[in-house]
């Protein structure tokens, strides 16, 4: 008796896994689908295995497949620029069309996001002992959107339309 149940516990952890790994395969091939079919990688220049495990870059492709399914033509990615430092800005996504120029911070985050609109910095916090301090994303794009002002020659000031993207495992408070 007790071997006939060891059987069956062997038995269902086997078929456990074999829909675990079936659940995987299916997620990685349809991620792969839509990274082939959307062009990131040549936008981009970011591998598949890259984006598929690197959280920043993953949350980067979202935004951009989103913005391609939505018909976008001009999609640029990771485009750095000088600032009068002589240091670069990086834009993760810049779309153009004829509405404007659309400028996307994508922060691929979890947790509780705390930070008002003026604060220099943000905090994501996980609990009471797990918090991270990071530069406010709209005053960083605001930093993004004056270099490419200035780089263009400031011909297409008020042109500009400022995004921040937060994925959906992070909750946002003041």
């Amino acid at each position: 008796m007790v071997e006939m149940l060891w059987k069956f516990a062997a038995f269902s952890w086997i078929w456990v896994i074999v829909i675990i790994l079936l659940v995987i395969i299916y997620f990685v091939y349809g991620m792969l689908d839509k990274y082939e079919k959307s062009g990131y990688k040549k936008v981009s220049g970011n591998g598949f295995f890259k984006t598929l495990f690197n959280l920043g870059v993953g949350g980067e492709f979202r935004t951009y497949y989103k913005l391609w399914q939505m018909g976008e033509k001009y999609i640029l990615t990771n485009v750095y620029l000088p600032k009068e430092d002589n240091s670069t800005s990086e834009s993760d996504i810049i779309v153009i069309n004829e509405y404007g120029i659309f400028v996307f911070e994508s922060k691929n985050y979890s947790g509780f996001i705390y930070g008002g609109e003026n604060s220099k910095t943000c905090t994501q916090s996980f609990g009471k002992f797990k918090k991270f301090k990071f530069l406010n994303p709209i005053l960083q794009n605001k930093g993004h959107i004056k270099s490419i002002d200035e780089y263009l020659d400031n011909k297409y000031t008020g042109k500009f339309y400022s995004f921040i993207v937060f994925s959906e495992r992070c909750s946002l408070k003041k």
